[in-house]
């Protein structure tokens, strides 16, 4: 603290928390129509429509694999951690808000939840034998969106 005022420049990459309302007029309101989560394996479908129950246990898991670029510490790319309800910004994961906040989502706004797993469209691939990611990331969410279009009668482009 700096003459009665916290001063978080200090330390660095410091976060801050601000209560919204007091930046700008709220409503708790907003619908959601629909959740997407993503996954990357070599066995599960490309898409999958899933209960309120199932989604809810993916977030409250929070596995993922970790990606090059997401670590310093090489020897943890390709394996898996977790992170609770996806978010490293959790100062306390309360299971319980985090479970009625996403139910709400379904019960109230009647939401539907999506699980693509985006490593089953490889497409092109390099003569390195990778795929082309530009391409594979304008495939991958365009078939996306196409899926969402389909199941919300709304056209995404």
């Amino acid at each position: 603290m700096t003459n009665g005022h916290r001063t978080y420049n200090v330390v660095p990459n410091s976060r801050v928390m601000i209560d919204p309302a007091e930046i700008s007029l709220m409503s708790y309101r907003t619908p959601v129509n629909i959740v997407i989560l993503l996954r990357r394996d070599d066995v599960s479908p490309f898409m999958r429509e899933l209960s309120a129950d199932e989604a809810i246990e993916i977030l409250r898991k929070g596995e993922f694999m970790v990606q090059a670029g997401a670590t310093t510490d090489p020897t943890e790319i390709g394996k898996l951690k977790t992170e609770s309800w996806y978010n490293p910004y959790l100062l306390a994961p309360d299971d319980r808000f985090e479970t009625e906040r996403f139910s709400a989502v379904k019960e109230i706004g009647k939401a539907k939840y999506l699980i693509f797993n985006t490593s089953s469209i490889y497409g092109k691939k390099g003569p390195d034998g990778k795929p082309d990611l530009d391409e594979l990331i304008e495939r991958t969410g365009r078939i996306m969106l196409d899926h969402i279009s389909e199941i919300t009668g709304k056209r995404y482009d």
